[in-house]
């Protein structure tokens, strides 16, 4: 089970343990008023075998106490013993359930991967065969598209499920980042659609698992591609920070930015969360800069969305330089 789930289902055990440890508590106080009232009479019985000589009252609060110590300390440990094995118990058919469900992701996108490939080869193949006049050009350079992203968006979700399948930090080795960042640039040249695509920045190398990384910074050149207007541009940088110890990836847009609030900002790296391009009514969904959130922070980072000035969006990713 990944760290995520291992989290989840620890905040259900705590949850459960609270609501189970309350209501045995609730039973424990009762308990303890039935005792105090029992030990105080059972105390008023004895003081009166004592012929005067200790104050009735003291012996009476005196052996209710006693009682009430007992019933207290008793109750308290019975309550977290309860709790702690019913919120278990409770909880484990959830974590067979994500165990089940990560299972499921991985596969289900492996087995689809390579079928969307050859769909979305053949659809490129009729596209160039179409000729331009042709009515059926528009309808098939859509179907393209929809293959990509569709096979994108399968991508996303099995580079997910893997991550999630590790748990804890990646295995990272030493990357080039310019070379990565030319190589994902040069990759969506083809479907850019008028929008100038640009790399910048000085050589720089970070430790990072080399696939993870590509597939983040993919992902914003993607959101980044969605959201620029026709003749707009994008530029891919990179940049060392030596004096924080950082290394900073930055994909900047020329389009309509992101929201001002941080809660939105927020809300937009959670899974499935859905936006517009601003090119189309099409619905885009964040798995896409959720994904980048878990890769940065798998790698000990984090992704940080702003804005880029003179209008649009800038969303860096931050990963230490060692």
């Amino acid at each position: 089970m990944s760290g995520a789930d291992r989290a989840a289902v620890r905040r259900a055990e705590t949850r459960t343990a609270a609501a189970v440890g309350a209501a045995v508590l609730v039973v424990v106080a009762l308990t303890a008023a039935i005792a105090w009232v029992a030990g105080r009479a059972e105390g008023l019985e004895g003081a009166a075998t004592l012929g005067g000589e200790v104050p009735v009252e003291q012996v009476s609060d005196d052996k209710a106490l006693l009682l009430l110590a007992v019933v207290v300390v008793v109750g308290t440990l019975s309550a977290g013993a309860v709790g702690l094995l019913a919120a278990r118990r409770a909880v484990r058919p959830v974590q067979e359930a994500l165990a089940t469900q990560r299972r499921f992701v991985a596969d289900a996108s492996h087995e689809l991967r390579t079928p969307l490939t050859v769909v979305h080869t053949r659809a490129q193949l009729l596209l160039a065969r179409t000729a331009p006049d042709d009515p059926r050009r528009p309808v098939t350079a859509q179907l393209v598209e929809d293959t990509r992203v569709l096979g994108e968006v399968v991508t996303d979700l099995l580079v997910s499920a893997q991550l999630e399948g590790q748990g804890g930090a990646l295995a990272r080795e030493p990357v080039d980042v310019l070379p990565l960042l030319h190589a994902v640039a040069d990759s969506f040249e083809a479907i850019a659609h008028g929008v100038h695509l640009e790399v910048s920045g000085a050589p720089v190398s970070v430790p990072a698992a080399p696939t993870a990384l590509r597939r983040a910074v993919a992902c914003l050149v993607d959101n980044a591609l969605a959201h620029s207007p026709a003749g707009g541009g994008v530029v891919v940088g990179a940049e060392h920070d030596a004096a924080r110890g950082l290394v900073r990836i930055s994909v900047a847009d020329e389009g309509e930015g992101f929201p001002a609030s941080a809660e939105d900002r927020r809300r937009l790296t959670a899974r499935f969360e859905q936006g517009a391009r601003s090119d189309s009514s099409r619905p885009r969904f964040g798995l896409g800069l959720a994904l980048v959130r878990e890769v940065a922070e798998r790698h000990g980072g984090r992704l940080v969305l702003g804005d880029r000035d003179g209008g649009g969006a800038l969303a860096t990713i931050e990963l230490p330089d060692r």
